[in-house]
């Protein structure tokens, strides 16, 4: 029997057009496959900011149950820091 999940992305401290795209679909489970997995886009930046965050939720499963219906992505900063200028005394 044909396995499917629904999926879509919420933002949480990561906005949507701006961190990540918005994706949303549905996951097609072949015959006896257990894992699966989607290609999220998230975008570079090159400001100095905390790491940020959305979700992947999953619903209306079909043949099937969901033990955990959602996780949490991590966009980890990889920035560096501004320097901070101090004033040299003569």
């Amino acid at each position: 029997m044909p396995v499917r999940v629904s999926f879509v992305t919420i933002a949480g401290s990561a906005t949507s057009g701006v961190d990540f795209e918005a994706a949303s679909g549905v996951i097609e489970f072949a015959p006896g496959e257990q894992t699966h997995s989607i290609t999220l886009h998230v975008f570079g930046d090159t400001q100095f900011e905390t790491d940020e965050n959305f979700s992947v939720v999953l619903s209306s499963p079909v043949n099937a149950t969901l033990e955990t219906a959602s996780a949490i992505v991590v966009i980890a900063n990889d920035d560096t820091p501004p320097l901070r200028h101090r004033p040299v005394r003569h």
